[in-house]
């Protein structure tokens, strides 16, 4: 087991100092992060100069194909819009070598495999090769249920590589089973976890969802039972028609994007079927619960613990100075195509990696443009409950 799941799990054994730890370790971890965000803001470095082309970490999409539906997937919007994208082409996706040539055309420092499922392509090892050849690490996002005794031997030959392997666990069996759209996926990430523990540091995320909100302790006791010493809790995207409404109109009118050029893939629903004083009752009951059980707890943008209200009600661009982490360094996500991305949620391709290098479509004016919006803008209505989005000390620009 890694070091640093090893030093956890003995924290673990001693609640109060396990408490102690997590606490300072946290809060040097947000100001740590804070601090680059604030002087990047002052030095107006926010991408908006041109970028000289060291290294850069991006999120990239091998597949867009899932052998899950998850109720809280928005990349299922993706794929039920192939119709209304033409340009996504989602009925195909680059062949290994093709994705070679675009790994080695990139000056990547890191590099983040995600999903849709990533294990449904069956050259995913030689991916994992191609990288540790080349002496570049990487997480792994992924549902578990394609990782078992038949692929563990070559998968364990990659962990010098791989950075971290990220599970969901969305419950105990009955609501994760529910909310993955299959009656075997508890069994089968809690078996890739075990599977996959002794060789690599593995961490798990929950999505809190409605479905799940009355089980987060369950959550808390299989993390715990399958010798895991942290669980990152993760806050729900969901915006509301009018938002989404809004923000495809501010880039239609001021950027000129247009209708079946980019997609907004995210979940549409007004309001929480919950209050908010039991939100904040249920996050104050399950992180009492993990300390007592010796459990680190994570929420997942953590500007959203400390700022419950404004998710909630959906008003953090009102009294919050946002701002996307993102935007801090030169970094993208590449989609199944080799399209540059900014998110997976902004769906608009800004150029394609086969044809361009990353360099030449980062300093592109329109890109560069649309970034200066959400700083000067305080983010886009559809980045408000974002799980990336982070706030700085002060008050919201005027007009947001």
């Amino acid at each position: 087991m890694p070091l640093t799941q090893v030093a956890k799990k003995i924290l673990a054994r001693t609640p109060g100092l396990n408490r102690l730890v997590h606490a300072v370790y946290r809060r040097r971890r947000v100001a740590r992060r804070r601090g680059e965000v604030s002087r990047a803001l002052e030095q107006d470095l926010f991408g908006m100069h041109s970028f000289d082309g060291s290294s850069y970490s991006v999120a990239h999409e091998p597949t867009i194909r899932c052998n899950l539906s998850c109720k809280m997937c928005y990349q299922a919007n993706v794929r039920d819009d192939v119709n209304t994208m033409p340009l996504m082409n989602f009925g195909k996706e680059l062949r290994t070598p093709e994705i070679k040539a675009m790994y080695d055309s990139m000056k990547l420092r890191f590099i983040g495999l995600v999903g849709s499922e990533i294990f449904v392509r069956k050259d995913i090892f030689q991916l994992f090769e191609h990288l540790q050849d080349h002496g570049i690490p990487y997480t792994i996002l992924t549902n578990g249920t394609l990782i078992d005794e038949k692929n563990i031997d070559i998968l364990r030959k990659f962990a010098p590589s791989t950075r971290r392997i990220i599970y969901s666990i969305d419950g105990p069996r009955e609501i994760h089973n529910t909310i993955r759209g299959t009656e075997n996926a508890f069994d089968q990430v809690c078996h890739a976890i075990a599977l996959t523990k002794p060789y690599f540091t593995v961490s798990v995320n929950t999505v809190i969802l409605a479905e799940n909100l009355e089980h987060l302790e369950a959550v808390v006791t299989i993390v715990k039972d399958l010798g895991l010493p942290t669980l990152n809790l993760t806050f729900e995207e969901v915006y509301s028609a009018k938002e989404i409404a809004r923000t495809r109109e501010i880039l239609i009118r001021e950027h000129g994007w247009k209708e079946g050029e980019f997609e907004i893939s995210t979940h549409e629903r007004d309001g929480f079927p919950y209050s908010l004083e039991h939100l904040k009752k249920r996050m104050r009951e399950v992180r009492r619960f993990a300390e007592s059980q010796g459990v680190f707890l994570n929420f997942t943008p953590y500007t959203w613990e400390e700022n419950l209200d404004e998710y909630y009600n959906g008003t953090a661009h009102k009294k919050l100075r946002l701002v996307c982490p993102k935007l801090l360094e030169p970094t993208a996500r590449i989609d199944h195509l080799g399209n540059v991305l900014f998110c997976g949620v902004l769906r608009k391709g800004w150029g394609n990696l086969l044809e361009k290098p990353f360099e030449e479509i980062w300093n592109g004016e329109e890109f560069r443009d649309f970034r200066r919006t959400l700083l000067d803008g305080n983010m886009l209505p559809i980045c408000r409950r974002c799980c990336k989005v982070d706030s700085l000390p002060g008050k919201a620009p005027k007009g947001a």
